[in-house]
């Protein structure tokens, strides 16, 4: 029964190939046809389980298969209705968007003809798109498997639930714009299933999807996944060797991250710190322009205030020399840290986290830059007082 299920399969597929102006809405396949002796025994074979009616209308008149002649190689032409669904066990698909809705967690077990792809489920030769649908379903089965919880609702799509640190909900949701190939599925599939670790793994490949999903939403979940699934599985292996070496890729990431943060908050600490201070700076400049004597009868008074200019300078600089130390220190510091970095013995790659570090340079640089322009202003203050003094002491 199955073979002959099969084999109408075959039969609508040819005379699906033979339509013209196809019209397709789940359930009923039809168009224009011209019914050739080429045709008759498909046709025959679906009427005969009710695909189609054995009636078909030829020039305005209704004629049964078994009426029509072709001892002078005459054609019929007609329109012609197929109700797909009445296949039983063999599936017809128009689109392979059809086919992925339709069988979004598992491929079915009845053989299925995908029209769009001139696809047959025994093929030997697999379309892309249908390849990268297995791989999805092979992700997504193996994914249900290490899954904490699997929930099923009527009307909605399974989500997985991954506890490890934190919670993860991922929805099964997907369409065949987010189908790609996974070339890894096998390696990982061993790697999950028959190595001798499997449960460390399982568990260092959830943490690794829970830390890139965390501030994902629920139903966008899966198909970021699918987006930036070689990034995941880089870390996931990444981090294995580095739970072979007793440490996490993911710690060791959040790690560096919170060392770049606590840098980069000391890095503007050099200015914000004297911020406060540097405001006597422009009040130094009031407090000569107001109590300087333009008339040069006081001289000895100027002189005072060119002294205290000195002083005032003297002190901000010793402020920003303090600070320009800090930030060498901080130099130091980064330097030390990546030097540790590169020293430490692991098989893993660590050049990224090394470089991401240099980010912190220009905004040393731009530190440096802001202290020496109060520098420069800071001896202004004497410096104009002495030109003063020099205008209006003749």
């Amino acid at each position: 029964m199955t073979k002959m299920m099969h084999n109408s399969l075959h039969s609508l597929a040819k005379v699906r190939a033979a339509l013209n102006d196809v019209k397709y809405d789940g359930s009923e396949l039809s168009g224009s046809l011209t019914v050739d002796a080429a045709l008759m025994d498909d046709l025959k074979a679906l009427s005969a389980i009710s695909v189609m009616e054995d009636m078909l209308i030829v020039s305005g008149a209704a004629m049964t298969l078994n009426k029509l002649v072709f001892d002078t190689g005459q054609q019929y032409k007609t329109t012609l209705k197929l109700y797909t669904r009445n296949l039983q066990e063999g599936l017809y698909y128009e689109l392979i968007d059809d086919f992925v809705a339709a069988n979004p967690y598992a491929e079915p077990d009845s053989p299925f003809y995908i029209a769009q792809l001139d696809f047959f489920s025994d093929n030997a030769i697999v379309p892309a798109e249908v390849q990268s649908y297995r791989d999805v379903i092979g992700l997504i089965g193996f994914l249900s498997d290490i899954a904490d919880y699997v929930k099923e609702e009527i009307g909605q799509r399974n989500t997985l639930i991954f506890f490890e640190k934190s919670k993860l909900s991922l929805m099964l949701n997907y369409g065949k714009d987010n189908l790609r190939q996974i070339t890894y599925l096998t390696k990982l599939r061993e790697q999950l299933y028959d190595a001798h670790d499997f449960n460390e793994r399982r568990t260092i490949l959830k943490s690794e999807l829970i830390g890139y999903l965390k501030d994902v939403a629920p139903v966008d979940a899966f198909n970021k996944l699918l987006a930036g699934l070689d990034e995941v599985y880089d870390h996931y292996l990444k981090s294995h060797l580095l739970y072979l070496e007793k440490f996490s890729y993911h710690d060791l990431k959040s790690e560096v991250d919170q060392d770049q943060l606590e840098y980069t908050k000391k890095i503007y600490a050099t200015v914000n710190d004297i911020q406060a201070k540097l405001i006597a700076i422009p009040a130094a400049f009031i407090l000569i322009f107001s109590q300087f004597d333009f008339t040069g009868t006081l001289f000895l008074k100027n002189v005072l205030m060119v002294v205290g200019a000195v002083l005032f300078a003297l002190l901000i600089e010793i402020l920003l020399r303090n600070q320009f130390g800090v930030l060498s220190y901080i130099e130091r510091e980064i330097e030390q840290l990546k030097n540790e970095l590169k020293n430490k013995d692991t098989q893993i790659d660590l050049t990224t986290f090394i470089g991401s570090f240099g980010d912190l340079e220009p905004v040393i640089a731009r530190q440096r830059n802001y202290l020496m322009l109060f520098r420069c202003i800071t001896w202004l203050v004497p410096l104009v007082t002495l030109v003063l003094l020099y205008i209006f002491s003749k």
